[in-house]
């Protein structure tokens, strides 16, 4: 974290001293102590912190869902005023952001309504989102037909079929049984690989940070803002066994507790 203002990145996403207060009582509490970040264009990043670090308020500012009390956020170097074009979120209550009467072709089409592309090319991209998530199958089925992780992965297919530079994930796999999220972290490394994507991944889940990320970052609780910042220095290539048996992984596991624990006491 730096007290100076920096120059915006010219692509990616970036925090300038961005905090927030909510009111109680008409008074002002502290969310989200102020924080500076850059994530450069193509960068996994997670984000872990004890409950009540502002993680949630954090990923909500970034997607321009809320504005923060100060600091700005930028997105490719422009401020975030709203939500911006090339970013797409995916949340954890994946059975409140879809649609139980829509099937899931069209769950999906709705991230591309608005796009001025034509049926056909709607069409299609569709049809390609739902092969990416691992779902050809189902583009008839609706959402209460399917599992939980499935319905997840519709709600990541809706994601990324607009093509978007930036995706969000808040807590994304919380809900789903330890196999199923095996699978999802699984399928969004693949995805990150894929598709020229900047992520940023919320999780209160440390291994799963470990997991995924090119970096890990640990938030306090307010005033702490940023409490660390770790590189994850694991092959690009993971996979569940290998990876989390490694000696670097437990490392970095124990490192990140140890950061936690200490945030928990403040």
């Amino acid at each position: 974290m730096s007290a100076e203002p920096r120059p915006p990145t010219a692509s990616g996403l970036s925090l300038d001293g961005v905090g927030h207060d909510y009111l109680r009582d008409g008074r002002p509490v502290p969310a989200l102590a102020p924080v500076s970040l850059d994530i450069p264009a193509g960068q996994f990043a997670c984000v872990i912190g004890p409950s009540g670090s502002g993680k949630t308020t954090l990923v909500r500012a970034m997607a321009g869902l809320l504005r923060p009390s100060r600091g700005t956020v930028r997105v490719g170097g422009a401020p975030v005023t709203g939500p911006p074009t090339g970013l797409a979120m995916v949340h954890q209550e994946y059975g409140r952001s879809l649609f139980p009467w829509k099937t899931v072709r069209d769950n999906v089409d709705l991230a591309l309504l608005n796009s001025g592309r034509g049926q056909r090319d709607r069409r299609a991209a569709v049809t390609e989102a739902l092969h990416l998530v691992g779902l050809p199958d189902v583009e008839r089925a609706y959402p209460w037909q399917l599992s939980g992780g499935m319905q997840q992965r519709v709600a990541i297919a809706r994601a990324v079929v607009a093509q978007p530079r930036i995706l969000l994930m808040d807590e994304p796999f919380a809900a789903v049984d330890a196999q199923t999220r095996a699978d999802l972290e699984d399928l969004v490394r693949d995805l990150w690989h894929r598709l020229p994507l900047t992520v940023v991944f919320v999780t209160h889940d440390i291994d799963e940070s470990v997991y995924l990320g090119q970096r890990v970052v640990v938030l306090g609780r307010p005033p702490a803002g940023v409490r660390a910042d770790v590189p994850v220095p694991l092959p690009d290539r993971r996979d569940q066994v290998t990876t989390r048996a490694a000696v670097e992984f437990t490392d970095l596991r124990a490192e990140l507790y140890g950061q936690i624990a200490a945030a928990k006491l403040g």
